[in-house]
């Protein structure tokens, strides 16, 4: 659809002064926002700006407190998913609303009433699939498990799901969140075909050059006011930087890496603060996805693991951390082996997680920001014993906490799970970087955050290498490892197949490896 139809026509959705209170947190006020046929539309904001609660009313995921919505020139009120998808708005959530033991086809029929999987019906589905996978460039075996598929395949099943129910919008939420760089130079020419045939898309995303590259217009929303809506090239990197987050925001992130010597690309065979030696490690599923996996950091250094998720990151991270058992190999912490050593233990002797999954494995929904901050050393003094969870100690050190690491809260005892997706994060490093510690695991610290969290997020890695600490950096993200790592290892298929010092890192380079394409296989 050309530029001049889509100013003709009227808006496929318009939001008019959407307004949504969540107790006294006030998540959107007076929010206006519209697409056209055929367009991609980003939406930017600071985790809390409100994208996410704007684009669930929208999906019906969430009920609006005042505002209005209009499809296609007629207004509606979107009271589900289900009628969502009836008034052609399909959403594609950053964690795929997938049943991993369902075949790709049988996926599709989810949540249709009255649906029985008969072999006629399936194959009628498969038929389907199949011309819109090659309508579209989204091929994907129709026959095959979703558990069997890599992330990408994942993505392509989701948005094939909604190009099924015949949708005209379609929301993706961070949709390169989990993807190799190969699998997002493929994703986005995709999208742009998919708008060529009349498909509006909302990109919500963190990543500024997508917004440059790939779409047509951007609304930017910050503590749950649009504060603009322009074309998106309109306005450079920085400009929409600053749109986001204000004025003081620089895209420039400096480290004090300068004022260390930088170590060399080999192993380290003996010092390492954390040393991995000949680690092998199977999955849920029983296969071996770990395989001969050896490493070290020393003090003052930070190692980045690279690769796209499903290569065993997840597997390495449980395994450091104790929360899965290794087939052999040897992990040793100053010179102990901690091998066998529940979590608990590895705190004691200095090593810290900050884990991939923040709302899983680093924080407790249910229970207080205050109790989240120390849980772990709730037993230890000044603390009390386990049964002090109301003391002044434990209010006091939270509150020391929440001010240091600028944790935005309305009271101490409101439940983390109310809190936005970086102030989150910034409770998990709190509750991490608060504590004297010789090393850290720091798994995907930064997924989902915004461009002013994730720089707040390296300031404070980087300050932890400062004073002395090995960090272990396992990300999917390049511009993340390029601008930490003193050192990168790319893990693919269980295996390093690439190692590089600060010096010889190369985008390029490392992102093939992250696809399996090395040149000369693994490099000391």
């Amino acid at each position: 659809m050309s530029m001049r139809d889509r100013n003709q026509a009227p808006p496929r959705v318009t939001m008019i002064n959407i307004t949504k209170h969540f107790g006294r947190v006030t998540a959107l006020s007076g929010v206006d926002f519209s697409i056209a046929a055929g367009e991609v539309h980003a939406l930017l904001g600071e985790n809390g700006a409100g994208k996410t609660t704007l684009m669930n009313i929208l999906y019906g995921l969430v009920t609006p407190d005042d505002g209005a919505i209009l499809v296609d020139g007629e207004p509606v009120h979107v009271r589900g998913p289900a009628q969502a998808v009836a008034l052609g708005i399909g959403m594609v959530h950053q964690n795929f609303k997938l049943v991993p033991t369902l075949t790709v086809t049988e996926n599709m029929l989810l949540g249709e009433r009255g649906v029985f999987l008969r072999h006629a019906d399936l194959e009628a589905v498969r038929q389907r699939l199949q011309e819109l996978g090659d309508r579209f460039g989204l091929e994907v075996d129709p026959s095959a498990r979703v558990w069997q598929l890599s992330v990408g395949e994942q993505q392509r099943v989701d948005i094939l799901r909604a190009l099924y129910h015949d949708v005209s919008v379609l929301i993706l939420d961070e949709p390169t969140a989990n993807l190799a760089p190969v699998e997002i130079e493929q994703l986005f020419p995709k999208l742009q075909a998919l708008a060529a045939e009349g498909l509006s898309i909302i990109l919500i995303t963190h990543h500024l050059g997508e917004v440059a590259e790939w779409t047509d217009r951007v609304t930017v929303l910050r503590r749950g006011k649009n504060v603009s809506t322009l074309r998106s090239n309109e306005a450079s990197q920085e400009d929409l930087a600053r749109l986001m987050v204000g004025p003081e925001v620089s895209l420039a992130w400096t480290s004090s890496r300068h004022t260390v010597p930088t170590p060399s690309a080999e192993v380290v065979p003996d010092g390492g603060v954390l040393q991995v030696s000949g680690l092998e490690a199977r999955g849920d599923r029983g296969t071996l996805v770990l395989r001969e996996v050896s490493f070290s950091v020393s003090r003052g250094e930070i190692v980045a693991i690279a690769g796209v998720e499903g290569n065993g990151q997840a597997e390495l991270e449980e395994v450091l951390y104790g929360l899965r058992s290794p087939v052999r190999g040897v992990v040793t912490l100053n010179g102990k082996d901690i091998t066998s050593a529940e979590p608990a233990q590895r705190l004691q002797c200095g090593m810290g997680l900050i884990p991939s999954d923040r709302f899983r494995r680093g924080l407790i929904a249910e229970l207080s920001v205050s109790h989240n901050l120390v849980y772990d050393r709730i037993d230890r003094a000044p603390f009390g014993s386990p049964f002090s969870l109301h003391s002044k100690a434990i209010m006091s050190g939270a509150d020391e906490l929440t001010r240091r690491f600028g944790i935005r809260i309305w009271r101490l005892t409101q439940a983390v799970s109310t809190l936005s997706g970086g102030n989150a994060q910034r409770v998990v490093l709190a509750r991490i970087l608060g504590q004297e510690l010789c090393c850290i695991v720091a798994a995907q610290p930064t997924r989902g955050l915004d461009v002013g969290a994730v720089r707040y997020v390296w300031d404070q890695l980087d300050a932890a290498r400062q004073r002395g600490v090995a960090i272990l950096l396992i990300s999917t993200d390049l511009d993340e490892v390029l601008e930490l790592a003193d050192r990168c290892l790319t893990l693919y298929r269980g295996s390093l197949v690439k190692s590089s010092a600060r010096g010889q890192m190369n985008r390029e380079q490392i992102g093939l490896a992250m696809g399996g394409v090395v040149a000369g296989g693994l490099q000391a």
